[in-house]
């Protein structure tokens, strides 16, 4: 029987264990990574869904990298969202990994988003 193990950056044992845990009822915010996958890929299908129905798609598209004008703060803000987007659409958490340890010390993106039930049987 076939079984999901990965939802890009989002994980799954075998067993149906969820890499995160299901957010509290009072959360203003999220850190589940099925609810954060789920808002990146309904992003992009719009966008790519635009472009494709209006002709507008670029080879671009396939490689973007976020520009905009203003600050180098906002610019480096700008960058580190599109690479995290590019890291959800791909699954692959290497590079976003190594930036939250650079930031916040090692094994951050476990420790923000693996619950403690991860590995139970």
């Amino acid at each position: 029987m076939p079984v999901r193990t990965q939802y890009g950056i989002n994980y799954r044992r075998t067993g149906g264990q969820s890499y995160s845990a299901a957010d509290r009822h009072e959360s203003r915010s999220t850190r589940n990574l099925g609810i954060v996958m789920e808002g990146a890929c309904d992003k992009e299908a719009r966008a790519l869904t635009y472009r494709d129905a209006t002709g507008t798609l670029t080879a671009e598209d396939t490689d973007r990298s976020a520009t905009v004008p203003g600050s180098e703060e906002q610019a480096r803000y700008m960058a580190a969202l599109s690479g995290y987007e590019r890291a959800v659409i791909t699954g692959d958490a290497t590079a976003l990994g190594m930036w939250l340890d650079d930031r916040h010390g090692p094994g951050s993106f476990a420790g923000l988003f693996r619950t403690p039930e991860y590995f139970d049987a």
